[in-house]
């Protein structure tokens, strides 16, 4: 429920975990920096214009881990507290976004994303959590290819129109970010579809988001005849 308020529509960058966070903000790290141009910020990527690099661009400023000024990105207080808590295998590898997320880094996430700010990123675990919600958590597609009244219904929610593929992903993805974090528990079937359970924490984190909409439209709604 979104308590009639409008929320950003639930967009696939095909970012399929949060630790490729890991690939974007290291470069502050190895700069010893909290400003970069955009070269410096796409060291570890083929190209400063690829489609590749603005997609993790969009995740880092989405999850408030850096911002934008002119040419210029400079590393938030998330960033940089994301920064000093990597993984220690962050320094060993060149396969950066494989490195998991530690425990301080979900804290700085689960921080970002119940601060009421509602980036089209951050959105998608709302909306994520609202899936489960209506589908009771019995399934997941499994397969690109899925039963058109499940995808009528998901299209329907999210006010958006997917196609299959498109919807699988999206939904696998936020999945993911959602099974990093700890709201959720996925239960892997020999069927089309998984299951899906919240933690105590993922039901924590759902009545977060139904009481900072539930603020937000009273604050919108403030009746003032009483001043009159």
């Amino acid at each position: 429920m979104s308590f009639g308020l409008t929320l950003p529509a639930p967009r696939n960058y095909t970012i399929c975990f949060l630790r490729w966070l890991n690939k974007i903000l290291k470069p502050f790290h190895d700069y010893s920096k909290k400003s970069l141009n955009r070269r410096e910020l796409a060291h570890y990527f083929t190209s400063p214009r690829s489609t590749n690099f603005e997609c993790y661009l969009k995740l880092a400023l989405d999850f408030e881990m850096i911002t934008q000024k002119s040419t210029r990105f400079i590393i938030t207080q998330n960033g940089e507290d994301y920064i000093k808590n990597f993984n220690i295998g962050v320094y060993s590898t060149s396969r950066l976004p494989s490195v998991d997320l530690t425990n301080e880094q979900k804290k700085v996430l689960l921080r970002v994303i119940t601060n009421g700010n509602w980036t089209t990123h951050k959105v998608s675990v709302y909306w994520f959590l609202r899936f489960m919600e209506v589908t009771s958590g019995q399934w997941l597609p499994k397969t690109k290819i899925f039963e058109k009244t499940k995808l009528d219904i998901v299209n329907s929610l999210l006010g958006v129109n997917y196609k299959s593929r498109t919807m699988y992903e999206f939904l696998n993805f936020a999945c993911n970010w959602c099974t990093e974090l700890g709201l959720v528990e996925r239960v892997r079937t020999n069927t089309r579809h998984d299951k899906l359970y919240l933690t105590p924490l993922g039901v924590e984190i759902n009545n977060i988001f139904s009481l900072d909409l539930h603020l937000k439209k009273s604050r919108l709604n403030l009746n003032f005849k009483y001043l009159d």
